[in-house]
């Protein structure tokens, strides 16, 4: 898609051309915004007023509250680990393990769940910590306020890398 400026006393527009003969024409007439689709004869699709900016809000805080939480981990790391506590009751939509370095331990293990099931997200047999891949699981498991969703790192015999993120997604109910 190529952009051409266009410029008259008090107007300006940018045109961009899709490569199809058509083009999109943005440009701020008057007190208004107008987007312009379709070919040299383009039609008005949207017209309307921009309105003011609203202020900044207030910085939110990924370990408590509900969305997406991504936590890196590595072999080392204290196990259990806290990676995810609600704010609120909420339910874990989806539970992804990433691994980014693959573990080197004979018999390396990471589970994903909450203090009462260690397995309750993803299980060991469910990932494979020696390979550099990613395993997702969508539990739908609800999540009690206060209940922490815990990381159980086994790096195995004779560790000496293995790293990789948790992404983990949950929806207040």
């Amino acid at each position: 898609m190529s952009a051409v400026v266009l410029r008259e006393e008090r107007r300006s527009a940018v045109v961009l051309r899709d490569g199809s003969n058509g083009m999109v024409v943005f440009g701020n007439h008057g007190n208004g915004l107008v987007l312009l689709r379709g070919s040299a004869r383009a039609a008005v699709v949207v017209a309307g007023f921009v309105g003011p900016r609203g202020g900044k809000g207030d910085p939110g805080d990924s370990s408590t509250a509900t969305g997406r939480v991504v936590v890196p981990f590595a072999f080392g790391d204290a196990s259990p680990a806290a990676i995810f506590t609600p704010a609120a009751n909420c339910t874990d939509v989806l539970a992804r393990l990433v691994i980014d370095t693959p573990f080197d331990g004979v018999g390396a293990a990471l589970k994903l769940g909450t203090g009462a099931n260690a397995e309750a997200l993803i299980a060991a047999a469910h990932n494979d910590p020696a390979q550099a891949a990613g395993y997702e699981a969508a539990p739908d498991a609800s999540l009690a306020a206060g209940q922490p969703v815990l990381l159980t790192i086994t790096p195995g015999a004779g560790a000496t890398r293995g790293a990789g993120r948790v992404i983990f997604d949950a929806i207040a109910n």
